[in-house]
């Protein structure tokens, strides 16, 4: 015989000192069994849930082979696992029943057989049943020669090696089990430690979710994930060759938004249907239930920031509108005194050429003054409405006349997209309307300086009426457009605008209890979009 039962227990000592996985460690294992009591094969069928791993180590040639069975074996289970006899799977079988619904370990169980061609038995198995505080393990297999001279000592020596291997099994199952839970539970606390150390998107944050799920995995190496949200794709660089993989639903509510991933690139032995673990497909559950929570907090936040900055502008809009309205009733009188005096003083006889055209400008000054004042009237609502139904389309019509002989000279393109059938009519101030018409084209002109293309849209949707106007012009950044509605806020030239052509804008449109939408983008245009109630929508939000 071979090692020592004192070197097989060092050696079996050291064994388990190694991270192995458990079908590595079954395979060193049989190794160690069949070098130390010589055998032909040494074989260990291990009990899973989903029926049997056949693990057997050949002496001569040496090769390990690895195959699962159902539970219990269907007709022509044997013909699965050709490299075994009929009568030891049989045999096994009957031990594993015998386990089960007895409660204890039965003696070891020995079955012969004959070789092809030979004439008397020619082998012979003997079955040791593993157990452990009762919990079965399953079947060590040991194969011998009948007419071995030292048969008597391996099966002595074999006796002893099982009442150790049960518990050296049980011990590394229990260390690789406690393996796999600390590298799950440090990915998830790493997960949770991204998500909590700083803002972030919401795609940073998946992406990384992704870049993290491997580590959990029971074979890291060859492990790739990702994260699909509402059709957008986080995954790590080598996921397009994974070849199985599990998923885990990204659900809210009734609504599925998504997936997990996570998948081998190569395939590595299973001691279940599934390449992965149980606890696995638990943890990716798990990550998509959170990745589904995470997901609704962040686009809760954003409608919160959302809305908080709509009442924040509303409020900023509305002291700005008060703040108008008192400065140009304090300005109206003086500016109406100068313009007085100065058209007296045009009739004053006598005047020089140079007083004439100084008292113009005076008058000029103080019209555009008056202007401006009208304007910030408007934008405070402070002018009381001519209210008549009207048709938009007609009043479109009227403003672009006005602006031919401009868009020959700039080179500006006008495309008309008004709607075929007769809009519903809009009831409201038809020259404040008309204004903001003027404004919104004056806009989109001083936008293209080189000329481009305006393109003008409207439509009914319901009891609404939306007017577009469109350009393909500089367009603004994101933070010109949070301001674009505000008075006094311009990028243009001071000799270009006052800033407030859009506030004005914005102020009429809400008067006609319409809204007002923005969509721009540096060197990519921008769209305007109007909306306001039809003449008998506004009758009854009116009542």
């Amino acid at each position: 015989m071979g090692s020592s039962a004192s070197d097989f227990k060092s050696r079996l000592e050291v064994l388990l000192r190694r991270p192995l996985h458990t079908l590595e460690f079954t395979q060193e294992l049989l190794l160690l069994v069949l070098e130390s009591l010589e055998v032909e094969r040494a074989g260990f069928w291990r009990i899973t849930p989903d029926g049997l791993v056949c693990s057997e180590l050949f002496a001569a040639p040496r090769r390990f082979k690895t195959v699962s069975i159902s539970l219990p074996p269907v007709s022509g289970c044997a013909l699965r696992v050709p490299w075994e006899e009929t009568v030891i799977l049989e045999a096994c079988v009957a031990l594993l029943s015998e386990m089960e619904h007895e409660g204890r370990r039965p003696p070891p169980r020995e079955v012969s057989g004959e070789r092809r061609g030979a004439t008397a038995p020619s082998w012979c198995a003997r079955l040791y049943p593993l157990a452990v505080g009762g919990a079965r393990q399953g079947i060590l297999k040991l194969r011998f020669h009948s007419s071995d001279p030292g048969a008597a000592s391996r099966r002595a020596a074999a006796d002893s090696m099982a009442e150790t291997l049960p518990l050296a099994i049980a011990l590394h199952d229990s260390q690789s089990a406690l393996a796999e839970r600390v590298k799950e539970q440090t990915c998830l606390y790493d997960i949770l430690h991204f998500l909590s150390e700083s803002e972030r998107e919401l795609g940073e944050l998946l992406q990384g979710i992704a870049e993290r799920l491997p580590r959990a995995c029971q074979y890291p190496e060859v492990a790739e994930a990702q994260v699909v949200f509402d059709d957008r794709v986080y995954r790590t660089g080598g996921f397009d060759r994974v070849r199985s993989t599990m998923s885990g639903e990204i659900v809210r509510g009734e609504v599925r938004r998504g997936r997990v991933d996570v998948g081998y690139t190569e395939e590595r032995p299973a001691l279940h249907e599934s390449p992965f673990l149980p606890e696995e497909w638990i943890l990716v559950e798990a990550v998509a239930r959170d990745v589904g929570l995470i997901a609704e907090r962040l686009e809760a936040q954003e409608r919160k920031a959302r809305l908080e900055e709509q009442l924040r502008h509303a409020d900023r809009l509305a002291t700005l509108g008060q703040l108008a309205a008192g400065v140009a009733h304090e300005l109206n009188e003086p500016l109406a005194n100068a313009l007085g005096f100065a058209q007296l003083a045009q009739k004053a006889p006598a005047l020089t050429p140079q007083a004439e055209e100084d008292l113009e400008r005076v008058i000029d000054a103080v019209l555009r003054a008056r202007d401006t004042i009208r304007r910030l009237l408007l934008f405070a609502r402070q002018t009381p409405p001519d209210v008549v139904p009207f048709d938009l389309n007609e009043l479109l019509d009227d403003v672009l006349k006005f602006f031919e002989g401009r868009f020959r000279r700039q080179g500006i393109d006008v495309i008309r997209d008004l709607a075929s059938s007769p809009l519903p009519l809009v009831k409201g101030d038809r020259g404040q309307i008309r204004q903001v018409l003027v404004n919104l084209v004056v806009n989109s002109i001083q936008a293209m300086p080189d000329g481009g293309q305006i393109t003008l849209l409207t439509r009914s949707e319901g009891a609404r009426v939306v007017l577009a106007v469109a350009d393909d012009g500089c367009g603004m950044s994101a933070e010109v457009q949070r301001q674009a509605f505000l008075p006094f806020f311009t990028t243009k030239d001071v000799h270009e605008g006052t800033g407030l052509g859009l506030s004005v804008v914005h102020g009429i449109v809400t008067a006609h209890h319409g809204s007002i939408r923005l969509e721009s983008a540096p060197m990519a245009g921008s769209l305007f979009e109007v909306t306001l109630p039809a003449e008998h929508a506004l009758g009854r939000e009116e009542a």
